[in-house]
């Protein structure tokens, strides 16, 4: 009893002094290495808490896995909510036009893939039909509460997933939850959030482990002896033997009934279907994990990679065949060139501030680290006898979209991505290699230490660019009042896409955004902002033109260094010291201008 109530005391405890430990926040003290910098001293006290009751109880051979669950659900919540509870404002711009589309088909009732903006939405629609018809049921105006909500909620998905992967892959229960617990400490790159990737994530991983519980082999596949391929066919044999040998380890469902894994094999296709139909990306991860796990013998359901492919190709060419017109020539030009595609997701240090230097170096060596440990783990997980044919293919099958796009400078970070899970499984496995195994207290002690550096890469890596990822209300209540009012044909030029954008009526504007000119027109702006922005919104073919900066939209100009420090801050003062301007919407985060003359409305 005492063994369950001191497990119980600590996370009730953890919790109970992190939920304390983030009210008041001085949010206008974040600094430039982010959320990170304002966290009092007893939101660390609460995490180490947490880590060390997990840990502890992980390591010794009794512990129920129900406590284990509990550890891990309060990690969630303290590194996900705490976000949702310290901004109270939804986190991210991209979230912001993500409630946009699913405003757009409320309002509509329908689609339209020829949109000028955000079209690629419209022609992969399934997460946000979802969302608009969860929208509706739940009787709410906007998506804006579940938007906030969902990375919380997406995590607590994914831990379901998770268990039934990790335990298709071995039956030692400390490895199990130690590669979970890894799991959440370095799943930083922020691709959980209110978007397609964070749901269409879960059916993937789903499919995952339903192949890898319920369809790995049992009688050995066609493989004719002889010729001259013998080689290859004894490296696929070994391949086949070892999958064989993987499943009989870890897998009680020999002899599993025809009907239910035809069931099963339902779901697969039914859960792929809503994938190639609402994400561009997570297809091609899909096919790349299944095809890794068919062809080293660890999947016998052989013809599901083709037909995989037919669902996705059909989708591209019939239901977003719009979109696919205007991006054919970009993606052929792009297809294999696999060191462009990686230099184009790495940040030039160079232009970025110092804090964006430490936040964005952090990130890289925390990465590192966890291949590192990964690696070692894999060698002695090998050492011991486990080959693990399955875990190395699906750790490595990511890699394939390298050869594919850059997807608009992200692609690293999706890899890494679907990656974490089997990375996560090898680091925990460099601890804790087999059933037995490292029972001493200095594993126990390397635990507690690889738990606690993981944590403090995620805070710098994950919560590293909430200064101007984070919106305030003031930012919001003048982005609110744009957005309901402007007219259809305004247009809209923004010191910077970053703000609370796209959220409402969004396709009522044409947008412009400074940051993202050329830059000799940049440097033309910031000479001499009163005249070029004057010529730019006294334009006819418009309704009317609104001028937009926001704090959020300066903290990422000085960040990444897309414009000189100060330029937005020179610009709003000579648009407030300019006869020719109007400010009508303004508080201290965010300035509305318009033409003199042309609106009247209110500042605060």
């Amino acid at each position: 009893m005492t063994s369950r109530i001191i497990p119980l005391v600590a996370i009730s405890a953890a919790v109970v002094l992190w939920a304390m430990s983030i009210q008041g926040l001085d949010l206008r003290a974040m600094t430039d290495t982010g959320l990170v910098s304002i966290l009092p001293v007893s939101t660390y006290l609460s995490l180490a808490l947490l880590i060390v009751s997990f840990c502890i109880l992980n390591h010794r051979q009794d512990t129920r896995e129900g406590l284990l669950f509990l550890h891990v659900v309060a990690l969630i919540f303290v590194l996900h909510a705490t976000p949702v509870i310290v901004y109270e404002t939804l986190r991210y711009s991209w979230a912001w036009k993500h409630v946009g589309i699913i405003d757009y088909i409320q309002r509509h009732h329908s689609l339209n893939p020829a949109i000028e903006f955000l079209s690629a939405y419209h022609n992969w629609p399934g997460f946000f039909t979802l969302g608009a018809f969860i929208t509706e049921v739940a009787n709410r105006k906007d998506a804006l509460v579940m938007a906030m909500w969902a990375p919380t909620f997406f995590n607590l998905l994914y831990l379901g997933a998770l268990l039934l992967i990790f335990k298709s892959l071995t039956r030692d229960r400390r490895l199990v939850w130690l590669g979970i617990w890894f799991f959440y400490l370095t799943n930083w790159v922020g691709q959980d959030y209110f978007a397609p990737q964070g749901l269409n994530y879960f059916l993937h991983l789903t499919i995952l482990g339903i192949l890898l519980k319920w369809f790995r082999y049992e009688n050995a596949p066609f493989a004719p002896r002889g010729g001259r391929f013998a080689f290859f066919r004894t490296i696929a044999n070994r391949l086949y033997e070892a999958g064989v040998d993987e499943a009989k380890a870890v897998s009680s469902v020999n002899g599993e009934l025809a009907t239910q894994r035809v069931g099963l094999m339902a779901v697969v296709i039914a859960l792929f279907s809503v994938i190639a139909f609402s994400h561009q990306l997570t297809p091609i991860m899909s096919i790349a994990a299944v095809t890794a796990l068919v062809v080293t013998f660890q999947c016998n359901a052989r013809s599901l990679p083709v037909l995989m492919i037919v669902l996705a190709v059909g989708w591209i060419v019939y239901g977003a065949r719009i979109f696919l017109g205007g991006e054919l020539e970009s993606l052929i030009e792009s297809f294999g060139r696999v060191s462009d595609n990686l230099q184009d997701n790495l940040v030039d240090l160079a232009l970025v501030s110092e804090g964006q230097k430490t936040v964005i170096l952090v990130g890289r060596g925390f990465s590192a680290s966890l291949w590192f440990l990964a690696l070692a783990g894999g060698l002695r997980r090998l050492y011991y006898g486990y080959r693990d044919v399955a875990a190395v293919g699906l750790t490595v099958a990511p890699f394939a979209a390298l050869a594919g796009t850059a997807y608009g400078g992200e692609v690293i970070f999706r890899i890494y991505f679907f990656s974490i899970p089997f990375a996560a499984f090898f680091a925990a496995a460099s601890v804790y290699v087999a059933p037995g195994a490292a029972g001493s207290r200095r594993a126990l002690l390397i635990t507690i230490l690889l738990s606690s550096g993981f944590l403090w890469g995620f805070g710098y890596a994950h919560y590293g660019k909430d200064r101007q990822y984070h919106f305030s209300k003031e930012e919001v209540a003048v982005a609110r009042y744009l957005y309901e009012m402007a007219p259809p044909g305004s247009l809209l030029i923004e010191g910077a896409r970053n703000y609370p954008s796209q959220f409402r009526n969004y396709e009522n504007f044409v947008y412009v955004a400074i940051d993202r000119e050329p830059r000799e027109s940049r440097q033309s702006i910031a000479e001499n902002p009163v005249a070029h922005l004057y010529r730019w919104m006294d334009n006819h073919d418009y309704t009317k033109s609104y001028l937009l900066i926001t704090r959020s939209q300066k903290a990422e100009v000085q960040s990444t260094g897309s414009m000189p420090p100060g330029s937005l801050d020179t610009i709003e003062k000579a648009l407030l010291d300019s006869s020719q301007f109007e400010l009508i919407y303004g508080n201290n985060d965010a300035k509305l201008f318009v033409l003199r003359g042309l609106e009247t409305g209110n500042t605060e």
